[in-house]
């Protein structure tokens, strides 16, 4: 029997990298910001609470992750007639890959619509200065495979996409940007025999909420369907009734084809090696599905490169806003309740306890549960800041003893001290101007960021004298500057603010 460690912000699920949540707490909904786009994503660390409706614990298969086969081969929404509904709750294929297409196209027809998504596979595109060669294969595959109509478009009644589960990513809510997380649709490619391919394409919507309460509903009309039985028709009439709020046409005014939708992504190796994620967003201008970077995802040119060592290096509070974090030492530091999890190999008669140490004494056991994976919700808020130790010791039915440890550094307290010392408060400036900040953490400070009327500037500055250059030219008014600090943990503290002026 063999125990080995991992960390993890959360535990991850395969297919739609679902954050399994389903040992969070109902007593509060908290805020931590994960999957928007890296331009998008506010630098600092953000949090909403709001208590939930819990007379139930939170069930994942119902709630989070739902596929079910009474649900995903549901007749009535995964079988469209081709007609868009004139009202709401009209079950007409749903959750079919044809009707969501035809809900988000807009002025496009939708068969034409589709059509010119395909294409892209088809000719090479260039993406953020990147050529994304063709994979030419997606014609016989899937362009010419795909049924069509008489007049030799699209059918997309007859869609090869097959639903493979509706996900629940309230975990990647951020109140700052108007969202309460995600709604997803996950499909698999079919070939013209009906066999599945290695080929996926997820729909991902946001649930779009104004106020902490706006975010409350959505988590409590989730949370309402582990109540109900999957696949049975009063849980899939709460499910769609929850799914039509994002995917109806004109759910989100304002945005491109008045759609909801964040970005349609898909992973596959069926059209050609090696595996290769596509993201594709609305484009305002066309309305059409339009090929854009993969967010949180560098070029494969880039994969060695020193100019993505630069980036990670230089601005890790803006990658990883949370614990833990890997130092330069190998110590873990961590903040707030970090998640723990073991991976224990087992051999012969199964696990029968795992036991978790804190600095020698036991914090809790777990009964061997026949799997291989082990967690707890590590709350280090009522510890010292400083290095301890979590141990993992487990036994089997057999009383082989085997165990683990790990050194980390709790830090649970932000920068103590951060002042602007360049320019001054008042100050007149022009050009190029080198902005400086000092300050300094009870354990080891990471980087200083500037923002300059709320935009942060970057690379972060990372080593002590802490500065960065700001371009003024152009911009004249008054202009407001403040300093962040994150120590290694991702506490931070702001500095407070330093007005100037650009004649």
């Amino acid at each position: 029997m063999k125990v080995v460690s991992k960390w993890a912000r959360g535990l991850i699920a395969a297919l739609a990298g679902v954050g399994v949540l389903g040992a969070a707490s109902c007593d509060a909904l908290q805020d931590t910001p994960e999957s928007p786009p890296p331009h998008e994503r506010p630098p600092q660390f953000r949090q909403v609470t709001a208590n939930l409706t819990c007379a139930f614990p939170i069930v994942p298969e119902r709630e989070l992750f739902i596929r079910d086969l009474g649900v995903v081969n549901d007749p009535a929404r995964t079988q469209w007639s081709g007609i868009l509904p004139t009202g709401s709750g009209i079950a007409d294929g749903a959750w079919s890959f044809g009707r969501l297409m035809a809900q988000m196209s807009g002025p496009v027809a939708p068969e034409d619509f589709v059509r010119n998504w395909l294409a892209q596979w088809e000719t090479g595109q260039t993406v953020n200065g990147q050529l994304i060669s063709a994979r030419s294969s997606i014609t016989p595959q899937i362009i010419n495979a795909w049924p069509k109509r008489p007049n030799g478009k699209l059918d997309l009644t007859k869609s090869p996409m097959r639903l493979l589960a509706i996900v629940n990513r309230v975990d990647v809510r951020d109140l700052s940007l108007g969202s309460a997380g995600e709604g997803r649709f996950v499909y698999g490619v079919l070939d013209a025999g009906g066999n599945p391919l290695q080929f996926t394409v997820i729909l991902e919507y946001d649930l779009p909420a104004k106020t902490r309460m706006d975010v409350l509903d959505w988590a409590n009309r989730w949370h309402a369907l582990g109540a109900q039985t999957p696949g049975s028709a009063a849980f899939n009439t709460a499910l769609q009734a929850i799914t039509d709020r994002f995917t109806a046409g004109n759910a989100a005014p304002g945005r491109p084809n008045g759609s909801a939708l964040n970005q349609l992504r898909t992973n596959e190796i069926a059209l050609a090696s090696p595996w290769q994620l596509r993201e594709f967003h609305l484009d305002a201008a066309t309305g059409l599905l339009k090929s854009d970077t993969v967010a949180l995802t560098p070029g494969r040119s880039l994969r060695t490169s020193n100019s993505l060592a630069a980036f990670i290096n230089d601005n890790p509070p803006m990658i990883i806003p949370g614990p833990p974090k890997w130092n330069q030492n190998s110590f873990y530091f961590v903040r707030g309740t970090p998640t723990v999890s073991w991976s224990i190999v087992q051999s012969g008669s199964g696990v029968s306890v795992a036991r978790i140490f804190q600095d020698s004494v036991l914090l809790t056991s777990l009964a061997g549960s026949g799997g291989i994976n082990y967690f707890i919700h590590w709350d280090t808020s009522v510890l010292s800041d400083g290095r301890h130790t979590i141990s993992l010791e487990a036994t089997d039915r057999a009383g082989n003893v085997s165990s683990h440890s790990r050194f980390v550094d709790v830090d649970n307290t932000p920068p103590a001290y951060l002042a602007i010392t360049a320019p001054y408060n008042g100050a007149q400036v022009s050009g190029v101007v080198t902005l400086s900040a000092t300050g300094s953490d009870n354990m080891d400070l990471a980087s200083i960021a500037f923002q300059v009327d709320g935009t942060t500037l970057t690379p972060f500055a990372t080593t002590a004298p802490y500065t960065r250059t700001w371009n003024s030219t152009g911009l004249s008014g008054t202009h407001t500057i403040v300093a962040i600090a994150y120590d290694r943990a991702g506490n931070s503290a702001r500095s407070a603010p330093v007005t100037v002026t650009v004649p």
